[in-house]
């Protein structure tokens, strides 16, 4: 993988053929447009980096890449363009604490397989569309508190990772729409480790008893918790 400081090298020139490329830095620039030219990049990593809002074709030649990891850049919007990688597998975007929101477009990336979105504070909803990403197997949410997760995250079958679920209080216009504690009974292949939070918001035990927790035989740590944070309610 070919390394670039551009603290050292602000007018960064990235080399056409190049296939694995990590960018590091620490201060405001913009996306290198260098990068356009690489057709045949595979792995994009740019971190530590207060990026300047990406451009609306910042995805346009960079139909090769399988992963993608753009994290802590203040990112504050994802461009709609990026539902064109669709070879891409691996989708990093953890630490971008000004994203409220992805595009639809996020629909398009068929063989994603793994979304990390850790402490995307301010991020408050996914998609509808995420219902066609079949290919889905670990979906990282830690301290996305404020995330209000579709129910078509309940016909991701092949979902084998979901860190957390943050339950939301009802009454909202949109409630019929989100995410319960009963639709985790779709998720048959959850596995590792899962936290949910709000679990008072559950309405009752009918919830409880169709999320199927106990027929999940490959989780191996469960978290219940009754308050939105950690040392706020009972565990």
């Amino acid at each position: 993988m070919e390394v670039v400081e551009s603290g050292k090298e602000k007018n960064m020139v990235v080399d056409n053929k190049v296939r694995h490329l990590n960018i590091m830095s620490t201060y405001n620039d913009s996306f290198p447009v260098s990068i356009y030219n690489c057709k045949g990049l595979r792995t994009l990593v740019i971190s530590t980096w207060k990026l300047a809002p990406l451009p609306s074709d910042s995805f346009s030649n960079l139909k090769s890449i399988r992963i993608l990891k753009l994290r802590k850049n203040s990112i504050k919007e994802v461009p709609e363009n990026i539902g064109g990688l669709v070879h891409l597998r691996y989708l990093d975007l953890s630490g971008n604490d000004e994203l409220k929101e992805l595009p639809d477009s996020v629909g398009n990336l068929f063989n994603l397989e793994t979304l990390r979105l850790i402490w995307c504070f301010k991020l408050r909803e996914l998609p509808v569309s995420i219902r066609k990403l079949v290919n889905l197997k670990h979906l990282y949410i830690e301290e996305c508190r404020q995330l209000k997760l579709p129910k078509e995250i309940g016909r991701l079958r092949n979902l084998q990772i979901l860190d957390r679920l943050y339950l939301q209080d009802g009454g909202g216009e949109d409630d019929e729409g989100i995410f319960k504690l009963g639709d985790l009974g779709n998720l048959e292949q959850l596995q590792g480790s899962l936290y949910i939070g709000n679990l008072k918001s559950a309405k009752d035990g009918s919830e409880a008893k169709n999320a199927e927790l106990v027929n999940k035989k490959n989780l191996l740590h469960l978290t219940l918790h009754f308050g939105y944070f950690y040392g706020s309610g009972e565990s």
